[in-house]
């Protein structure tokens, strides 16, 4: 996502590096659910964002990034925050979406790690071992 150039991720100099601890959520099996009931997930997905997701995000003082159908890059000032909310998120998501089968229940994979970044606009970039964290190298749950 890129931004009008302004400083939303809170930094003034476009070339400030700041230390952030960066928060990626990939939801397990996506294609998968998508290819059995489309709109049924997408509905699901939405309803987490809406009720849970979001408002954990903004409760523990984090901002997304990026998005990407079924993953999430959210910034945090604080290692703290991006621990407690993502803590939030894997105990509450398996309440939230309880009354589905195993096989088509959401689950996130979340990966957090700490770097420094050069904000610009909604943009974030320098930090490569961030993104991608938890994609396949992290249990499920």
């Amino acid at each position: 996502m890129s931004g009008a150039g302004g400083s939303e991720l809170g930094v003034q100099s476009q070339d400030r590096r700041k230390l952030v601890a960066v928060m990626y959520a990939d939801m397990v099996g996506y294609s998968r659910l998508i290819g059995l009931d489309d709109q049924g997930t997408l509905n699901r997905i939405r309803a987490l964002r809406g009720k849970l997701i979001d408002p954990a995000i903004e409760e523990h003082g984090g901002k997304v990034v990026q998005t990407g159908g079924d993953s999430l890059l959210i910034v945090f000032d604080s290692i703290e925050g991006a621990v407690r909310c993502a803590v939030k998120v894997q105990q509450k998501v398996p309440e939230h979406d309880g009354d589905q089968p195993q096989d088509q229940a959401i689950r996130f994979r979340v990966g957090i790690n700490i770097g420094d970044a050069i904000p610009h606009g909604t943009d974030l970039h320098g930090c490569s071992e961030c993104s991608g964290t938890a994609s396949g190298r992290v249990p499920i749950g």
